[in-house]
């Protein structure tokens, strides 16, 4: 017994981590409700993006870089956003992966009721931020529920607003095998 406690440090069983993931791409797309921050109505339509998320084994959170776009129609505006940024995912009793974003982006909006004679439409720089939660409903497939606030200023300052954005859809990861595990490092 004195023999193996003597020679445990030796033994390198431990000495590398246990498997996991480097990196995953994920998909999501679903229905989007959308508050557009302009006329009495609200707006409808889709949003669908794409996920990058690198893996560290040490990091108690997921860090993605997300593209997203949101296409809604209303009966007084139209809204196109093109995002792009970071999110940070947290994963609770395996299934529910909560997380939080920062995008910025370009978007156009389109005046269906032209209240402004002639100005039919508009350019903006925006910022976005939420968050929401995937949960897993099977293995690389989670439901998504998602809240996004944007912000855009058209130029003057009067022009601002602030359209706030539901989405529920779905998350797929695409499935490939990318781990690090002793079997990878041992070939």
């Amino acid at each position: 017994m004195l023999s193996l406690l003597a020679h445990a440090p030796r033994c390198a069983a431990q000495a590398i981590p246990d498997a996991y993931k480097t990196s995953e791409i994920s998909v999501f797309g679903g229905y989007e409700n959308i508050d557009p921050a302009y006329g009495p109505d609200r707006n409808n339509g889709e949003g669908f993006g794409l996920n990058f998320t690198r893996y560290f084994a040490r990091l108690p959170i997921d860090l993605s870089i997300e593209a997203r776009v949101n296409l809604t129609n209303g009966t007084d505006v139209k809204e196109r956003t093109y995002l792009v940024g970071l999110q940070a995912k947290k994963t609770f009793f395996t299934r529910y992966h909560p997380y939080i974003d920062f995008l910025a982006g370009t978007g156009t909006i389109h005046f269906n009721t032209r209240a402004i004679t002639g100005y039919v439409g508009d350019n903006s720089i925006i910022y976005n931020f939420g968050g929401g939660v995937d949960i897993d409903l099977m293995h690389n497939v989670a439901l998504r529920v998602d809240y996004q606030h944007q912000l855009w200023s058209l130029g003057q300052e009067t022009n601002t607003f602030s359209p706030n954005l539901l989405l529920f859809g779905i998350n797929y990861t695409i499935p490939f095998r990318d781990y690090k595990s002793q079997r990878d490092l041992n070939p």
